[in-house]
């Protein structure tokens, strides 16, 4: 970054920054009344729970809708999902980074992990928040394809979040063959085996021996009868 920014030009971003670390407090804000999710999507966890694995190389620089760039490598915290500044601290970094890119120097090409059709930043958190604030559409970007073991579909971050528990779910059956252990077990209890030994350190002995003395019993006497008397629907009465 220039040492020698137009003073002028760093005031001016100074409040902008401030206008937009506001907006940020008040969209996370507006989103906890709505239980919706304001973060970022966290880049290492995706990669985990797809078992990705980052491309050789980068291509040339190329222009990246702003809207596809759904998280972060390491700074997913620091900004909201529309990557507006959460954290004050932000301020110096942002304010020299906002009077750069309002310059004639301009700033170089940030870099990109790609997912599907959705991005992560690598290197540049500060540059995509302040072409989001200026209203900018795409962003300049060095490009590092992400290969996961079968295609990704969703186009925005809710959708991914959705599409990632059920991803992971199939990998871990895949992963664990729990289906040939478990051929009469339907989705629910599927879920519930992977959480005790996931969360719970439990072993597989124990879980398989508690599904077939317990779980599956008490499943097969109220849960399935339960299900015809959902379906059930009084008629109604005439006069």
């Amino acid at each position: 970054m220039p040492d020698d920014l137009n003073p002028v030009h760093l005031g001016q971003a100074t409040d902008r920054f401030q206008r937009a670390h506001f907006q940020a407090l008040l969209q996370d804000w507006l989103a906890n009344l709505r239980g919706a999710n304001p973060d970022l999507l966290p880049y290492e966890e995706v990669r985990n729970i797809l078992e990705a694995r980052e491309g050789v190389g980068r291509a040339s620089a190329q222009n990246v809708p702003l809207e596809k760039i759904v998280g972060s490598v390491g700074r997913y915290r620091d900004f909201n999902r529309t990557f507006l500044p959460r954290n004050e601290a932000l301020l110096e970094r942002w304010r020299r980074v906002d009077a750069a890119m309002h310059s004639l120097t301009g700033v170089p090409p940030i870099d990109l992990y790609q997912i599907g059709d959705l991005y992560f930043v690598r290197d540049g958190n500060h540059r995509v928040s302040v072409a989001r604030t200026r209203g900018d559409k795409t962003i300049e970007a060095y490009v590092t394809q992400v290969d996961a073991p079968f295609p990704v579909e969703a186009d925005s971050a809710e959708a991914l979040s959705e599409w990632l528990t059920e991803a992971g779910h199939r990998l871990f059956l895949e992963r664990t063959q729990l289906q040939s252990h478990f051929p009469d077990a339907d989705i629910r209890l599927m879920r519930r085996i992977r959480r005790d030994l996931e969360q719970r350190g439990r072993s597989f002995a124990s879980v398989r021996d508690q599904y077939y003395a317990t779980v599956r019993p008490m499943h097969l006497e109220f849960v399935e009868p339960s299900k015809r008397w959902a379906r059930w629907r009084p008629r109604p009465t005439v006069g």
